[in-house]
């Protein structure tokens, strides 16, 4: 990671994305520890990750030698979460067993047939039974919801870790429709919600990330500037070419 390009840019805070920035695979991206300490308390983490809570993410950065508050970590799968549990709707949650018991808190109702709403994050238990119920849910009315539309992020030495995206194409290519609501990034949501607990200004803030089609897009869509990371080792491609993003 170039820190001085990041710091030169005179930014009041930073936006930082996770998997491919700082860290690949549960390793710490070189430079990120040094990054984290001259921004002290003004960056937040803003990720797609919808499988975690924030405290298990901020262990994770922990045992990684990044230290970063829990309060300080956004994610998509909480946003949406937040998001379902506003609309009180009958919901289909394909979701990891974590965020199913964090949705239950909240409220949300959660069912497995005649749904109004589908909401699928990355789910490794996903499996094809699942896959037909949503696509049939979708096909008779349901709304798609998805935490994010990444196919993967990068895992360990070289490896790639399906995501969310990659289960939505299936559920859109069964049900042949091509609507989808997006939480995380590229929407603006986590971008807002971050700055609101910086007490910064889009203007002036930076986004630093390793996937232009979901960094480099929220930083145009938010009018911050936006520097990216080259350390990603494979081509993540946003299944936003084949869904209609709202």
């Amino acid at each position: 990671m170039d820190v001085a390009a990041v710091v030169e840019t005179g930014a009041d805070a930073l936006l930082l994305d996770l998997d491919g920035t700082l860290t690949i695979g549960e390793h710490a991206v070189c430079g990120a520890d040094r990054l984290l300490a001259s921004y002290a308390d003004r960056f937040a983490v803003i990720t797609n990750n919808s499988s975690d809570l924030p405290e298990t993410i901020a262990q994770r950065l922990a045992e990684c030698g990044l230290s970063v508050p829990a309060s300080r970590i956004f994610t998509a799968g909480m946003a949406m979460i937040e998001a379902l549990a506003e609309r009180q709707a009958p919901t289909l949650a394909l979701v990891s067993s974590v965020m199913r018991a964090r949705a239950l808190e909240r409220g949300v109702l959660l069912v497995d047939k005649h749904a109004h709403t589908v909401a699928i994050g990355r789910d490794a238990a996903f499996d094809y039974p699942m896959l037909t119920n949503a696509a049939n849910e979708v096909r008779y009315g349901a709304r798609l919801v998805a935490s994010n539309l990444d196919n993967n992020h990068p895992g360990s030495s070289g490896t790639i870790v399906p995501e969310t995206g990659a289960l939505v194409a299936a559920i859109l290519a069964a049900a042949g429709s091509q609507d989808v609501e997006v939480i995380g990034k590229p929407s603006v949501r986590l971008a807002e919600l971050a700055l609101d607990a910086l007490g910064c200004s889009a203007a002036r803030s930076v986004v630093v990330g390793d996937n232009p089609a979901t960094d480099g897009a929220l930083a145009a869509s938010i009018g911050s500037a936006f520097v990216p990371v080259m350390v990603r080792t494979v081509d993540v491609r946003s299944a936003s070419r084949r869904a209609r993003v709202r």
